[in-house]
């Protein structure tokens, strides 16, 4: 009963570090691909070497008391992640290399429990080896147990953990669990031995909230908190480029909204203020739609510059909406409609109501009871967007490429009106090896749309240099963009910072679809 009970649950603990571990490094890497690339890749060394090390080790030893150690050490282990991971991973950020942080990183952190979590299928396999006629059958049944610990640990954590626990504690609660299960049916020895490293997991819980705490104030972090999607920071602003009287949103290792208390109006990053180019073009616009709501500064200067307007936003992490409340000057407002989605699923959802309203029109619906409902959706969906903004890349790290392909283009294409303009904030350079994303996405959008536009925002310290990292604003309209008439200050400003970047064959780069849109690889170039 133990051992399967043993090979069960260490397949279990092994997704769970897994999936943990990836959310240890979104502060520091991001979330890309090569964070998961390289978290899953050490973790499968380590298991491929745990395996190898097991197997020769239970035909040696064939000591229970043996495997014990190794699974309590795997439980030490993960209190030594929980205390040493910030630490580890703020230094190996120095760098600013998300793939080698990710990959030294899993080796220092993740490699070592996977060795010892891998060594356990094996060794029991070999304890439980009596005759060889029954090979197969114990083979079978333990390789099934593992399996199906790991399928529960997954899913365990997705939908259970990581809502519920902080991603420390759940290592804790996981390394707790290993030591009691490392110390039942073993004698009262074992028994104080379990309760000891039980205690020591405890203070390591509270031990890690202690340390938090003092980077807290060290960093001036004044509200941390973790959700499914994100780890997420409220922090003071450092003490350069005139930041330091502002408050900003961090969500992973990404600053996505800033405000100064003092002056909540006042945009604290100029890509923000770059949304007004709208009004260059179309200034009578009534119905607007934002993609990432973030501090939601972009939606209020809308309201606020637009009384007649209104705006939907769409935010995938009602937490970022409830911090944006609490700290960036959201209020509720009327002409305001906010929904918690992923954006590219909210318009799927949309596109697939426009498409079968025709449908519904022509009577197939099978109650007439639902007639004064129709008639209601008709009239909001006839209600297209005059302009959708697009601010859902704000890091070059954790960039949602399923946003940035022509069939996202195209659903939003279809959600304008015949005069509707689309603006998308992204992060590139304009030359040399890093502009290859850009080039990427101004490509693919005049695929969709007929105008094209980009403008270069200015950096609150600029030098000039085009193939460094910055903001840029692409305008997308279905008409030509002609100015207003008569336009001066800061719209006249920033319709001068408008740069010419055509499709170059001699840079090669892809439109981007659902099934090849290789974002990282294409702001590594």
């Amino acid at each position: 009963m133990f051992l399967p009970l043993l090979v069960f649950v260490c397949g279990m603990a092994v997704m769970i570090v897994e999936l943990v571990a990836i959310r240890l490094f979104a502060p520091y890497a991001g979330t890309s691909i090569e964070v998961w690339t390289a978290v899953i890749g050490v973790m499968m060394a380590g298991l491929a070497g745990g395996y190898a090390l097991g197997g020769v080790l239970g035909d040696r030893l064939k000591s229970e008391a043996f495997l014990r150690s190794v699974v309590r050490a795997a439980a030490l282990w993960l209190l030594l992640m929980v205390l040493t991971h910030r630490s580890l991973l703020e230094w190996l950020s120095l760098t600013d290399m998300p793939g080698f942080i990710a990959v030294t990183g899993s080796m220092l952190l993740v490699a070592v429990p996977s060795v010892l979590l891998g060594m356990v299928y094996p060794y029991v396999v070999r304890l439980q080896m009596q005759r060889v006629d029954h090979a197969g059958r114990i083979t079978g049944r333990l390789s099934a147990l593992s399996t199906a610990g790991s399928i529960l640990g997954t899913f365990l954590t997705g939908f259970v953990l990581v809502p519920l626990l902080p991603t420390g504690a759940i290592l804790v609660v996981t390394a707790v669990v290993l030591v009691l299960l490392a110390g039942v049916w073993n004698g009262w020895k074992h028994l104080l031995l379990t309760c000891a490293l039980i205690t020591i997991g405890l203070m390591v819980w509270r031990g890690q909230a202690f340390m938090r705490s003092l980077a807290g104030e060290r960093d001036g972090i004044i509200e941390e908190v973790e959700t499914r999607y994100a780890s997420i920071r409220v922090r003071r602003g450092p003490a350069v480029a005139g930041l330091e009287r502002a408050v900003i949103l961090e969500v992973d290792q990404g600053w996505h909204a800033a405000i100064f208390p003092e002056e909540p109006d006042t945009h604290v990053f100029p890509y923000t203020r770059f949304y007004r180019l709208l009004d260059a073009f179309r200034p009578d616009v009534g119905r607007a739609l934002l993609l990432g709501g973030g501090g939601y500064t972009v939606a209020r200067d809308f309201i606020r510059r637009h009384p007649r307007g209104r705006i939907d936003v769409v935010e995938i992490d009602p937490a970022v909406t409830a911090l944006a409340r609490k700290y960036f000057g959201l209020t509720d407002d009327p002409r305001m409609d906010i929904t918690h989605e992923d954006a590219r699923t909210f318009l799927n959802r949309r596109d697939d109501d426009v498409q079968s309203r025709g449908d519904r029109v022509n009577g197939t619906w099978p109650h007439a009871a639902f007639t004064g409902y129709v008639a209601l959706r008709e009239s909001r969906l006839q209600e297209r967007f005059h302009v959708v903004f697009g601010d859902v890349f704000r890091s070059r790290r954790s960039i949602p490429f399923h946003m940035a392909t022509v069939e996202t283009a195209r659903l939003i294409h279809e959600v304008l009106d015949d005069r509707g303009m689309y603006l998308l904030n992204i992060i590139s350079a304009e030359t040399g090896g890093h502009s290859s994303f850009l080039r990427a996405e101004l490509k693919t959008l005049r695929g969709v749309f007929p105008h094209v536009a980009l403008y270069r925002v200015p950096r609150r310290t600029d030098d000039g240099d085009s193939s460094v990292f910055r903001n840029y604003m692409i305008v997308a309209s279905k008409v030509p963009l002609i100015p207003v008439a008569g336009l001066g200050g800061e719209l006249a400003d920033m319709l001068s910072t408008q740069v010419s970047l055509p499709d170059d064959p001699s840079v090669p780069v892809p439109i981007l679809r659902d099934d090849y849109a290789p974002v990282e690889a294409l702001l590594r170039l």
